[in-house]
């Protein structure tokens, strides 16, 4: 038997088998993971990637209120506009800067975590601000204070219903 060559070796080194298809990939056929000993996945990326679409619940499915929020929170921030220079065309273009009292979450943890009935009253704390003022306000270009009487109010958000029906709900948007 011939003694393998350093190529050879090497090629065998940067290769794995995926446990679930049974082929042999290079390394770069697997997603890394620091908990395994080579550092890459047992499934290869190929796999993976089928096991998501197929068996994997999409988040939407398990979190169906989810979209409907987006929504709801794309047309509080173009309906509001942005505090400093009043842009409003896209809502991705727009983010919420708290400026009023404890933060209990970023708003978009918040829709994500199905955490309805806080994501009301932390939006009340908040001015809406396009993403070039928002990084003026953190380099210090604007006065904060004067943001906070621009805060947006109930009644640019609607009906409590559409966000939580609970009388918790309520109570913490009177308490606000």
């Amino acid at each position: 038997m011939a003694a393998k060559s350093i190529h050879e070796s090497f090629a065998i080194s940067q290769a794995k088998t995926c446990s679930k298809c049974g082929r042999t990939l290079f390394l770069y056929g697997f997603h890394r993971d620091k908990r395994s000993k080579d550092g890459h996945k047992s499934v290869c990326r190929e796999c993976s990637s089928k096991y998501n679409k197929e068996v994997a619940i999409p988040r939407h499915k398990v979190h169906p209120h989810i979209p409907l929020l987006k929504k709801e929170i794309a047309k509080i921030k173009t309906d509001h506009g942005c505090t400093i220079c009043g842009y409003n065309k896209i809502a991705q273009a727009l983010d919420f800067h708290h400026v009023k009292g404890k933060k209990s979450g970023a708003i978009s943890t918040l829709i994500g975590n199905g955490v309805k009935h806080l994501i009301r009253p932390e939006i009340c704390k908040c001015v809406v601000l396009c993403k070039n003022c928002h990084t003026e306000v953190h380099t210090g270009m604007h006065d904060i204070l004067s943001l906070r009487e621009h805060t947006v109010k109930l009644g640019d958000i609607g009906d409590a219903s559409r966000f939580n029906r609970r009388t918790k709900a309520l109570k913490l948007i009177k308490s606000a």
